[in-house]
Parts: structure tokens; C-alpha cells; sequence
């Protein structure tokens, strides 16, 4: 790390300053005369931009002619290259159009009303907890639920449905359903 003093001393060399003897005055006398050599090549180059300019044309033209890049006036794309540039535009615009689609709307499927069976009792949780627990006993694991103050029951019952679920479904008044999807709701009477 350097200290100021060294800084300093290292300036005045690059400035042409400072003592012979001193080895950062030195170093900056050093850089000072590789830059005067430096710039003393650079101005005895001859010409200016315009040269510049003038010898950077004659190398394209050059390279031109012994065909390492194309001249000026380039031939027309092959019919080839067309078709392939179209196709894969038509590609890029299929992926583009097939990415940004709107998603399909989600299909809810609502069972209609006219599935469940309604029963009127006098104390519906009391008829539900009767219900689950006769279809339990039947070998049928219901499913009970409240919805707007009716409590249900949903159930697979097998079809042909056993003696013992076809008892414990007559003593509400209800049937085995024919596609073994069992829905009832109590309400209470009015």
C-alpha cells in the first residue's frame, strides 16, 4: 500500500520532477518517457483521418474482391431460404398464438336438485345421526353434511342393495337408489 508521500514523489517523476534519487520519483520518470515515446511514433505517422477512412475502404474493397465478404450488390435470397424463413415465422406465430390462448373455462358439475331426496322430521340432526348410523351398521360408511339449515346424507350403497340397507332405508321412508348414489336431506317440518 502506498503512503502520500509516496504519491507525491511518484507525481513529480511523472511531471519531470523530483530527485534522481528517489525510487518513486523514478518510476514516474519512467512512465513519463514511455509515453513521450510513445506519442513521438504516433505523430510521425503519416496522414490523417481522411487517410484513415481511405486505406479502411481499400482493405473492404480488397476483401471484396478475393471474396471473404459479400460486394454491394448481393443476389436476391435463393427461393429456398424464402420458404424457410416463411415457415419458420408461421412456426414462431403458431407457438406464439398456442402460448398466449385463453384457458378452458373449469366445467363445474352440480348434481340437480331433483337427486336428493327430501324428508320432513321433526328434529333433522337427530334423523341424519339415525340414518348414518343404520347404514354404518348396514356396511355402508355415509357421509353427513349441513347445507342452509337441512342436514344430508350422501352415500355409495351397493346395487343390488343388501336386505339390511334396504331396512335401514325403509325406516325413513326412502327406496335404494338404482345408480347406488345415495342423497337425502331433512328438513324440519313445518
Amino acid at each position: 500500500m502506498t503512503t502520500p508521500e509516496h504519491d507525491d514523489r511518484w507525481l513529480d517523476g511523472l511531471a519531470g520532477r523530483g530527485g534522481t534519487r528517489d525510487p518513486s520519483a523514478a518510476e514516474g520518470r519512467v512512465l513519463r518517457k514511455a509515453l513521450a515515446a510513445r506519442s513521438a511514433t504516433a505523430s510521425e505517422q503519416p496522414g490523417d483521418a481522411r487517410d484513415h477512412a481511405a486505406r479502411a475502404q481499400a482493405l473492404v474493397e480488397r476483401a471484396r474482391r478475393e471474396g471473404m465478404i459479400p460486394g454491394r450488390a448481393t443476389a436476391a435470397p435463393s427461393t429456398t431460404l424464402r420458404y424457410a424463413l416463411a415457415a419458420a415465422v408461421a412456426i414462431l406465430g403458431a407457438g406464439l398464438a398456442w402460448m398466449v390462448r385463453p384457458a378452458p373455462e373449469a366445467q363445474i358439475l352440480r348434481n340437480a336438485p331433483d337427486d336428493i331426496e327430501r324428508v320432513a322430521v321433526r328434529d333433522p340432526a337427530i334423523a341424519q345421526a339415525e340414518l348414518m348410523a343404520a347404514l354404518r351398521s348396514a356396511g355402508v360408511e355415509p357421509r353427513g353434511y349441513e347445507v342452509l339449515g337441512r342436514r344430508g346424507v350422501d352415500a355409495e350403497v351397493p346395487v343390488p342393495s343388501p336386505e339390511a340397507v334396504i331396512a335401514a332405508l325403509d325406516r325413513f321412508g326412502l327406496s335404494p337408489p338404482a345408480d347406488g348414489v345415495l342423497r337425502v336431506e331433512f328438513a324440519p317440518e313445518r
